[in-house]
């Protein structure tokens, strides 16, 4: 969340938009990273016409991180018909967790019963790579002129840096962990974690071969715009 913050204040760049036609022009299977600002409806609903615009070719598998994945068994237990929709709220402890409203999530959520594979990718921040990890290209430089009137120590940036790269490397990770690349693989995220090419998107290429196609689900006319965005229409 700290990433959207200092990116909203950012240089902006040129962008290309998308839309429902250029969705339908994707061809499975490929990767489909959408970031949206955290509980906004308008994105949420932005997200869902995109899966159910995929679901009418391809199979969809949802991957949310709003969603911890201590909770994936009760997404199971959901998905199989065991748990009802108003029980997620209270199963996962919605309310005593997020700061999100529930009702903004709930379509998503509750994609298991309608033959969707939901999976629960979230987890802490603070993170530390387990191996080599990978940074962008200007990855530093994406969110160093959100702090230009708050100099912050090299050393401090390059360990926040690595901090937010472990943590979108885990959700790319988990999100993957059992996709047989088969169909669409939907990853929904923080827009920090999608603007200028880079973060959660940048971590899947590198963990697959397949097309990974990467959409801020934000309107066109809500600055700023990174270069090398996609953004919704």
């Amino acid at each position: 969340m700290l990433l959207s913050l200092l990116l909203a204040t950012a240089h902006a760049g040129s962008c290309d938009f998308v839309g429902p036609a250029e969705v339908r022009s994707w061809e499975a299977p490929a990767v489909v990273v959408l970031g949206e600002r955290f509980g906004e409806t308008v994105d949420l609903k932005r997200a869902k016409v995109v899966i159910d615009t995929l679901a009418r070719t391809a199979p969809v598998r949802v991957a949310l991180e709003r969603v911890h994945r201590r909770y994936q068994p009760i997404l199971d237990r959901h998905g199989r018909g065991s748990a009802n929709d108003s029980d997620l709220p209270y199963l996962m402890k919605w309310d005593d967790e997020q700061v999100w409203p529930w009702k903004a999530y709930a379509p998503l959520v509750t994609l298991g019963r309608s033959g969707f594979a939901v999976i629960a990718v979230g987890d802490d921040l603070g993170q530390t790579a387990t191996g080599p990890l990978a940074l962008p290209p200007g990855y530093l430089d994406l969110w160093r002129p959100a702090m230009g009137g708050h100099p912050v120590p090299l050393g401090m940036e390059a360990r926040f840096a690595a901090s937010m790269a472990a943590y979108e490397r885990s959700l790319a990770e988990r999100a993957l962990l059992g996709w047989k690349e088969t169909g669409f693989l939907v990853v929904v995220t923080g827009r920090g974690h999608v603007e200028g090419g880079m973060g959660v998107g940048w971590q899947v290429e590198q963990l697959t071969d397949v097309p990974v196609h990467a959409l801020v689900l934000k309107a066109g006319d809500d600055p700023p715009c990174h270069r090398g965005d996609q953004l919704w229409k």
